[in-house]
C-alpha cells in the first residue's frame, strides 16, 4: 500500500512538472491541436484572440491534462 501511495505522489509531481504553459495559458496539448487564442488559468475558459469566448471549443475542448494549478 505505501508503494503505491508513493508511486501516486511521484507521478504526480512529475506530470504537474510536465507541463508547459506559454504565456496565454495554453500548454503542449493546446498548441498541437492548434487551439488559437488564450485560456483562462483560473477557470479554463478559451479565448479567441479578440478576447471575447469561444463557445464552440470550450464545448469540445478534450484538454485531460489541463488542471488549475
Amino acid at each position: 500500500m505505501t508503494d503505491l501511495l508513493y508511486f501516486l505522489i511521484v507521478f504526480i509531481a512529475f506530470v504537474i512538472h510536465e507541463k508547459e504553459v506559454d504565456d496565454n495559458g495554453l500548454d503542449n496539448y493546446d498548441r498541437r491541436n492548434n487551439l488559437i487564442g488564450s485560456r483562462s488559468r483560473l477557470t479554463g475558459i478559451i479565448y479567441k484572440t479578440d478576447g471575447s469566448i469561444d463557445i464552440w471549443k470550450n464545448l469540445l475542448d478534450t484538454n485531460p491534462w489541463w488542471c488549475d494549478y
